[in-house]
């Protein structure tokens, strides 16, 4: 199992906040009597859990990394997942697209498909054009993750506009 917890203290200046993400560490854990994984209820497509931990004792051999940069490195593989996230977003907006441009078709108003309307017509469009852009984006968030290195995949101008490659990321908008 792999885990994070604070190990020590912060080295460096604190954040504004009073929270530092220094002093945390990440651990590979054997599972066993000591380690209590509970389910929880919930209505997402993932499967959620609580963990317990009651006297686990970690070899220092099971320090992944340096001690007290567990959290640095657990956040410097989030960029790749949020690029992978965001394109799987891509997908389900391309399939619901096509279920709402089907339905458009085949509902039938007045003797005419409904998707003959300006007014269904514009916000598929839209969407259509919204997931094009979006898809453009993550694609080029992927190649600058490929070619600037994973801490620089979301810096610098993406199309001409300053931010939205942290926008993308997942990272706060800055124009």
């Amino acid at each position: 199992m792999l885990d994070i917890s604070q190990s020590c203290q912060s080295s460096s200046r604190e954040e504004p906040s009073g929270w530092s993400a220094d002093g945390v560490s990440s651990i590979c854990a054997n599972l066993g009597k000591e380690v209590e994984i509970r389910p929880i209820e919930a209505m997402t497509n993932h499967n959620t859990t609580e963990v317990f931990f009651d006297n686990l004792e970690v070899p220092p051999a099971n320090l992944i990394g340096e001690e007290g940069k567990g959290l640095r490195y657990i956040l410097d593989g989030m960029n790749a997942e949020r690029i992978l996230v965001a394109q799987e977003c891509i997908g389900d907006g391309r399939w619901l697209l096509q279920k709402g441009i089907n339905y458009a078709r085949e509902r039938i108003v007045f003797d005419r498909p409904i998707g003959q309307n300006q007014g269904v017509q514009f916000p598929l469009a839209r969407a259509y054009a919204e997931l094009e852009a979006a898809d453009m984006i993550c694609r080029r968030a992927a190649a600058l993750f490929v070619f600037l290195g994973e801490r620089n995949a979301g810096e610098g101008r993406v199309g001409g506009v300053p931010g939205i490659g942290q926008h993308v990321l997942g990272m706060p908008r800055s124009y």
